[in-house]
């Protein structure tokens, strides 16, 4: 029996309307369930399949950097940073490129303390100008 002769069988007993109605609003939420799982199941695959690639370019450039496998991603990098830091002439000094760029860094930030202040001091004497300029016009 299929549904078209279960409606049909239905509709000739007693409140046979109301439970047609009833089986077709049933029959229409299943379709729909159906097509919503579908749909979900088809982004599911695309979302397994990114993943599979994304784990595969990730794998394929730690293997490049000599990043070990590792369940925790972040100790492991920590590792490699301090790796290089450290690399250059085997006893534990840095290579000069990474002398020079720690120096040019630390330089940087001298200057930037330097100049913090008097920005400051400008930022101040600019305030409070405004403020006396807005008393005038009082």
């Amino acid at each position: 029996m299929d549904l078209q002769q279960l409606l049909a069988t239905l509709e000739v007993m007693d409140n046979g309307a109301e439970m047609v109605r009833t089986v077709k609003s049933l029959a229409d939420e299943i379709g729909k369930k159906n097509r919503e799982a579908k749909n979900l199941r088809a982004r599911a695959k695309k979302a397994e399949d990114r993943v599979a690639a994304l784990t595969d370019k990730l794998s394929r450039v730690a293997a490049f950097i000599g990043l070990e496998e590792a369940e925790d991603l972040d100790s492991a990098l920590e590792a490699l940073k301090q790796k290089q830091w450290q690399a250059g002439d085997g006893k534990g000094q840095p290579s000069s490129e990474i002398a020079w760029i720690r120096s040019q860094l630390s330089q940087l930030q001298q200057e930037m303390k330097n100049l913090s202040a008097p920005r400051e001091l400008f930022l101040q004497v600019t305030a409070q100008e405004k403020i006396k300029r807005i008393e005038v016009f009082r």
